[in-house]
């Protein structure tokens, strides 16, 4: 078999095409690397890389576009709600003065307490006085 000049395109470029096209049904990034691993499909499908290239610090992974477009219409197929859906935005009671750890939220954007522990005063050791 000969090699044949194929267009690729990053795994990031991947991702931000599958989101345009398939909307939100994954972490594309996250689908793209279990994917390697054998971890993840989306109806049966899975997209692999079709070669590793070097950008500088390590070998990234590169699929190929006909690979990515093939995807696309096989989800699309499988799964007729899958699609470009606008993003959703969720309004939020944020405490801005505080570390973003701070403020947590449930599924719904009600605020959740942050469980507090307290710290007790230093208990002796047991061989201190030794």
């Amino acid at each position: 078999m000969t090699a044949a000049i194929t267009p690729t395109i990053s795994r990031p470029d991947t991702a931000f095409i599958l989101q345009a096209n398939l909307g939100p049904l994954r972490c594309w990034v996250d689908f793209l690397s279990d994917n390697i691993r054998g971890r993840q499909s989306v109806a049966g499908y899975t997209l692999m890389p079709c070669a590793r290239q070097h950008d500088g610090k390590a070998y990234r992974p590169v699929y190929a576009v006909s690979d990515v477009q093939a995807f696309i219409e096989n989800v699309q197929k499988a799964i007729p709600s899958a699609g470009r859906r606008p993003i959703k935005t969720t309004s939020l009671s944020l405490n801005r003065g505080t570390d973003w750890r701070v403020n947590n939220f449930d599924r719904d954007g009600a605020p959740v307490a942050r469980l507090s522990v307290t710290r007790s005063a230093k208990s002796p050791s047991p061989v201190a006085g030794m």
